[in-house]
């Protein structure tokens, strides 16, 4: 939501729009006057450090990858094996996402 009234104060600013359709919206309770976080480089470093070989190290490096292309939880629930594109021609495989990730409907890595 903030992103949303962020991009219609800088179309109005810069004279795309003649009103900001955002200007009245608030923010949920929830998120008033907090600012988004993030991880650091290194938490991230050591976040993917942690992820270890043997049965559960595909699962982890997988859910990370979904973590880091910024998939929701109910777009990963639904994901199933048929979703992954086999690359072509020494290309990059692919991953078809149903949900609101629907606009982004390929995650190339």
């Amino acid at each position: 939501m903030a992103t949303i009234r962020s991009f219609f104060k800088w179309a109005r600013g810069s004279g795309l729009i003649e009103t900001d359709p955002a200007a009245g919206v608030k923010l949920p309770r929830a998120m008033q006057g907090q600012v988004p976080t993030f991880f650091t480089l290194g938490e991230t470093r050591a976040l993917i450090a942690s992820v270890q070989t043997g049965r559960y190290g595909t699962r982890d490096a997988a859910m990370l990858w979904c973590f880091a292309h910024g998939l929701r939880v109910a777009e990963v629930a639904a994901l199933n094996v048929g979703d992954v594109i086999q690359p072509e021609n020494a290309g990059m495989a692919a991953m078809r996402v149903r949900g609101r990730a629907a606009s982004r409907a390929r995650f190339r890595s």
